[in-house]
């Protein structure tokens, strides 16, 4: 082949090359699509994702006050005779930003008999800084004689997976759905409130007839988590955490130790850290036979049985609300139920995401088609 053949051959491949490379480019780019459609989405679901999104960049201290303006012990609030916290912002960005970098360092493997019927699981705490790993509960029912032909299942929760796992809108839409419920746990809004109805979420942290009084309720005979004479497990903190064997069981999973909070409940509410972990707890743990809300709020993690979709249980905000309060308010329409969606429309909105885990407004506004646990 002669020198000027193979000049312009190769100039010829390299013009292929480049034009290649330049549709290419145009066609990547066109196909560059954000989640739900939203040019303001930074990022793309799945592996491009930093494995820890801060929660300042899924929401920001302007945005948190929006939301919570009237929340418990900030200025708008101390002028109310019912504020529970005096001058302190109890429910404050700093503290919840702090309760989500503590809880991150736990993680807990429940393990599980699969069967039919409720068994206590074992579970064992791991602190992940450290690398130990402490068996914080093991109840005799597990390993019981019967109990011992089921097969062992086994979960791991991962607390650094709060408002942290599918796309940057999934997260921002489970962190709308978390603080729509803690608002509706907690409001002290109504109908003519200054600042409108769903303005006063994280109002109260302790719950109404219990807070400055010595009441006793909620204290109920349990043998893996007894409670201690005289104290009470009413609602305390932004999920309203009640019933001694829940503080038992939270108490195991924050502390290592279930007596933490059986010998001093009131901790609850005394500290705003705290206080957030237990929600986040609760948002977090399945409770058999109930998912976690974390799971029915990211797309495709949870898979409902023939049974859920017999009873109307979908993925979704309103799942949610089955799993913290179905008795009460699921089942048939319920003011309560609605008043929850009515936050999260609200939340989503500031927040800029759907309600709809699939992009799309959710029409299915509570859940009045589901039936209870």
């Amino acid at each position: 082949m002669r020198r000027e053949e193979r000049t312009a051959k190769g100039l010829s491949l390299i013009l292929m090359l480049a034009l290649g490379l330049f549709f290419f480019g145009a066609c990547s780019d066109s196909e560059k699509i954000t989640d739900d459609n939203n040019p303001e989405d930074p990022s793309n679901p799945g592996e491009d994702n930093p494995p820890q999104t801060p929660i300042t960049d899924l929401i920001s201290p302007e945005e948190y006050n929006d939301l919570f303006s009237y929340r418990c012990g900030t200025e708008n609030a101390q002028s109310e005779a019912t504020n529970q916290c005096g001058e302190e912002d109890f429910y404050s960005y700093t503290n919840f930003q702090k309760a989500i970098d503590e809880i991150s360092n736990i993680k807990v493997i429940i393990e599980q008999r699969d069967a039919e019927y409720y068994i206590p699981p074992r579970i064992t705490r791991i602190d992940k800084p450290t690398g130990e790993e402490k068996i914080v509960s093991d109840p005799p029912e597990f390993n019981g004689e019967w109990e011992q032909n089921f097969p062992i299942k086994e979960i791991t929760i991962d607390y650094s997976s709060f408002c942290n796992e599918g796309s940057f809108i999934d997260r921002k839409r489970e962190l709308a759905a978390f603080f729509a419920n803690i608002a509706q746990e907690t409001t002290g809004g109504w109908e003519t409130a200054p600042g409108g109805k769903f303005a006063w979420g994280l109002f109260y942290k302790e719950e109404l007839g219990y807070f400055g009084t010595d009441h006793v309720g909620y204290n109920v005979p349990h043998e893996n988590y007894p409670g201690v004479p005289g104290k009470s497990y009413h609602g305390r903190g932004p999920i309203q955490l009640s019933y001694n064997y829940n503080y038992g069981q939270v108490s195991e999973y924050l502390f290592g130790d279930k007596y933490v909070l059986l010998n001093d409940p009131e901790d609850v509410s005394a500290n705003g850290v705290l206080a957030f972990k237990t929600a986040i707890w609760f948002w977090m743990t399945p409770q058999f036979p109930k998912p976690s809300c974390h799971e029915v709020m990211i797309p495709d993690m949870w898979t409902p049985s023939p049974e859920d979709i017999e009873k109307g249980r979908e993925a979704g905000f309103a799942h949610t609300i089955a799993i913290i309060n179905g008795g009460v308010e699921c089942g048939g329409p319920h003011e309560k139920a609605q008043s929850r969606f009515h936050h999260y429309d609200k939340f989503a909105e500031i927040l800029g995401v759907s309600t709809g885990l699939d992009g799309s407004d959710d029409p299915n506004t509570d859940c009045s088609q589901i039936q209870p646990y």
